[in-house]
């Protein structure tokens, strides 16, 4: 990492709640995608470069990292914020930001706690279940085709 890079992170941890799920249903794969780009597309507003971007998870408990040309990175961590309490997910959100010069997390909001990073475990689960459904679908155009016919 260069030296005027930071490194954000966001973690959600929606509850699993009935009175939750109308509005946020488990295992939403599409909406980290969309939350991801519109983050990037915020950070990018406030003339902070994005010079990468990753995300990964089920909405309810989605991580987005996104690599910043910025140090400190206080402009693009700001407009995390107030993008993540304009959609409504504030409450469930840890915003955090990579200290590289004693190489750990540091949280944004909340102000105080410990950063929930995904544990290696979970990342494993994740890519098993993402080789699994890849493989289904190669299944499925084998026998069917690519138009899905």
């Amino acid at each position: 990492m260069i030296a005027s890079e930071s490194i954000i992170s966001v973690r959600l941890g929606i509850p699993d709640n009935p009175q939750l799920a109308p509005l946020f249903p488990g295992n939403n794969r599409w909406a980290p995608r969309l939350l991801c780009r519109l983050l990037r597309n915020r950070i990018e507003a406030v003339d902070v470069t994005v010079k990468s971007f990753e995300f990964g998870f089920p909405f309810n408990r989605s991580f987005y990292l996104f690599t910043v040309v910025q140090r400190p990175a206080g402009t693009a961590l700001a407009a995390v914020r107030e993008e993540l309490a304009a959609v409504g997910v504030i409450a469930w959100a840890q915003i955090a930001w990579h200290d590289q010069d004693e190489l750990v997390w540091r949280l944004y909001h909340p102000e105080s706690g410990v950063f929930r990073a995904p544990a290696k475990e979970e990342f494993d689960a994740e890519l098993r279940l993402a080789s699994e459904g890849q493989a289904a679908v190669q299944k499925l155009q084998e026998r069917y085709g690519t138009s899905g016919q």
